[in-house]
């Protein structure tokens, strides 16, 4: 795996991932055998254990970041899911409030006529307290 000259990384899949932590895991044991042979100086040997080693431990930390990574996005998942129940929740919402808005809402004319029958109630008052 590896990353491209041009810019941005490519995003990889986890079979990917677990094939290249596999292939590395090869190459390591590879090395080692390569290092133990009694035809390399004790020195090479050396090295070449400790680069195995270094090895070992950069495949642990792309292991524990892989699952750490599932983790997050699994979180993120259950995150976007429980936001989608919400968003549905408030547009069914939504969907009742407005078939109940013909018949709560009243119309122009309602409207009108109840004003008229406030003014008449307001004129009649207004003689009857001339008259008296």
């Amino acid at each position: 795996m590896s990353t491209p000259t041009h810019g941005l990384q490519p995003s990889f899949t986890l079979p990917e991932i677990q094939a290249w932590i596999e292939t590395t895991n090869r190459r390591r044991d590879d090395l080692y055998l390569l290092a133990a042979e009694p035809l390399y100086n004790t020195r090479r040997a050396w090295a070449l254990r400790e680069m195995s080693q270094l090895l070992a431990e950069a495949i642990e930390e792309v292991r524990v970041i892989s699952a750490s990574l599932q983790d997050d996005s699994q979180a993120l998942r259950s995150r976007a899911a429980t936001l989608r129940h919400h968003s549905h929740a408030l547009i069914e919402r939504g969907r009742s409030t407005s078939e109940c808005l013909p018949q709560c809402v009243p119309s122009p004319q309602e409207v009108h006529e109840a004003e008229r029958r406030v003014l008449d109630m307001f004129r009649e008052d207004a003689r009857h307290a001339e008259q008296s």
